[in-house]
């Protein structure tokens, strides 16, 4: 698939293979498509990112089969990309959190 084109789906412009439609449904009920086109994950990140939001934001269990589409899906069509995100930056190389006792201008 790496050099094919994917057509991609007009309304939530995920790429149109695969397992698609089950992502459409599954993650654009509580957010956007564009979240997800816009990040890039190994299947293992995307199901980390999965599990924080069932943690942090209230996403509901998948049964085994669904979830591995999912990830699948996600790591076949937006899997890792060095050009994309640059690494985190190191603690002492951020700015102080106006937001956090102790750390304000």
């Amino acid at each position: 698939m790496a050099n094919e084109e994917v057509a991609l789906d007009p309304i939530s412009g995920l790429k149109m293979t695969g397992d698609w439609q089950i992502v459409r449904s599954a993650c654009t009920a509580c957010h956007s498509a564009k979240l997800i086109t816009q990040q890039t994950g190994s299947a293992e990140q995307w199901l980390l990112m999965i599990r924080w939001m069932q943690k942090k934001q209230n996403l509901w269990q998948f049964d085994a089969v669904t979830e591995e589409k999912i990830v699948n899906y996600l790591a076949e069509n937006y899997p890792p990309s060095e050009s994309q995100r640059r690494a985190a930056l190191a603690a002492n190389l951020m700015p102080p959190n106006p937001y956090k006792p102790g750390e304000g201008l």
